[in-house]
């Protein structure tokens, strides 16, 4: 099943939406893949592909169950992003972009657990994989791989900007890798 640009999936009137494998979400040209913005009480649970030129995934308002990821989840500017609300995040799969993996784009209460086989990266030039420019309540629990490559730029895997704050534990387990790696350029 493939689902293209101006499609809407509402909610069921029972149970979770679902997104199983071999099914794709994709915003086309701009736009988001999946946008929450009234106050989602289930849990997104992708084991396909969603995609978003400008966010795979967009919390304007909260999803109370949280992001269970076993697919991909892509994206050139934000896989996912948090413009409002609340989300915890449970990858064993993919989150990767071109910018900013995770932006917490407002004060938010989230935890993240990447577990072994999980993969969140990030390519953008002078960004971050995971950015807390924001506070964030919540703990980032690493068993799977966090990187950060770039052609140029300063990048950094995880980000808590200077003025914020994680209040909670950043835990990088036996076997977890945090990276960040620089090429040429400036």
């Amino acid at each position: 099943m493939e689902l293209g640009a101006n499609t809407t999936v509402d909610r069921p009137a029972v149970g979770e939406t679902r997104i199983k494998s071999g099914a794709k979400i994709d915003s086309g040209s701009n736009g988001y893949g999946v946008l929450v913005d009234g106050k989602m009480t289930g849990t997104l649970t992708n084991a396909g592909d969603i995609q978003g030129q400008y966010a795979a995934i967009q919390v304007a308002a909260g999803i109370t169950g949280g992001i269970q990821n076993t697919g991909n989840i892509t994206s050139a500017n934000y896989a996912i992003g948090f413009s409002g609300g609340a989300a915890n995040i449970n990858n064993s799969g993919t989150i990767s972009s071109g910018g900013i993996a995770i932006y917490y784009g407002t004060s938010t209460t989230s935890d993240i657990a990447n577990n072994v086989g999980g993969t969140i990266s990030s390519t953008g030039n002078g960004s971050a994989t995971i950015y807390l420019p924001n506070n964030v309540t919540g703990k980032i629990d690493n068993s799977g791989t966090i990187v950060a490559n770039n052609g140029a730029g300063d990048q950094s895997a995880i980000w808590i900007g200077s003025t914020r704050s994680l209040s909670g534990a950043l835990t990088n387990n036996s076997g977890g890798i945090i990276q960040a790696t620089k090429g040429g350029g400036s």
